[in-house]
């Protein structure tokens, strides 16, 4: 396994503000050159040390495509507010880790993974976490959890595709609201959203037509679009919908689509 600091030196002067700056490298190369400086951070030192990377110049991403290098660019802010749907992991994949270490930011994280909740109470204590599955109506849907809880989903498609990656650990039936209601139930009374993201391995897009954008418009969002055609966004039914609710699409990491508020 190389060196944090070979790892450290890999990322030097990445510039997030290129979109296209995510497709130099493989989606397994890159996502694999960012956990593993996490997962080694993690599980051999204190995420605390960092900073001796950052301060060196290094440029620290827990996102799978350094997604949250792109937020931070854009929300340009400290002690912001964050909703994290579909959240898996207080650092691993997170497009929020960065933002509560380095940015004093807090926020509501939703996972409908009662293992990914219980990570988030241990180590994001300023936050507002909850088990709960997330959809466009209220109801009950079956949810299939994998050894790499990465590929939990409500969406049997995507279930099918995780299959070959990583093993199931089990099925359960989960209660599952819309957006908006959780909002509505657990939101501070008057905090404004800076920054939301949804990541929810197939359910993304009723888990955007859940929401009530006139009420809950954060001003940066990142959700999770697979098979994008980049020479045509407007023609992706996820990208009309949010461009009819305000917002402009601005790049595309991988997976990940990131808008901003017009």
């Amino acid at each position: 396994m190389p060196t944090l600091a070979c790892l450290a030196t890999l990322i030097m002067g990445f510039n997030p503000a290129s979109a296209a700056c995510a497709y130099a490298l493989t989606w397994q190369s890159f996502a694999d050159l960012n956990w593993m400086m996490t997962e080694m951070l993690i599980s051999q030192t204190n995420v605390t040390d960092l900073e001796v990377f950052r301060k060196l110049g290094a440029r620290v991403s827990f996102s799978q495509a350094a997604e949250d290098l792109i937020v931070t660019m854009l929300t340009q802010k400290e002690n912001g507010f964050y909703v994290d749907v579909g959240c898996h992991d207080p650092y691993r994949y997170s497009n929020t880790a960065l933002l509560y270490l380095y940015r004093n930011w807090s926020g509501i994280n939703i996972d409908a993974d009662a293992r990914a909740i219980a990570k988030f109470n241990a180590e994001r204590p300023r936050d507002i976490n909850i088990n709960c599955g997330v959809s466009d109506e209220r109801g009950e849907m079956e949810f299939t959890m994998f050894k790499a809880g990465n590929h939990n989903s409500f969406d049997a498609g995507m279930v099918a595709n995780a299959v070959a990656r990583t093993a199931i650990t089990g099925k359960i039936h989960v209660a599952v609201r819309p957006l908006c209601d959780i909002l509505d139930e657990y939101l501070p009374a008057g905090q404004v959203i800076d920054y939301m993201n949804i990541d929810c391995e197939g359910l993304d897009a009723k888990v955007i037509a859940g929401n009530d954008w006139k009420k809950y418009a954060p001003r940066v969002l990142t959700a999770e679009i697979h098979g994008l055609n980049l020479a045509n966004t407007g023609d992706h039914p996820v990208i009309r919908f949010l461009t009819a609710e305000g917002y402009k699409f601005r790049a595309h990491c991988i997976s990940t689509s990131v808008f901003v508020r017009a």
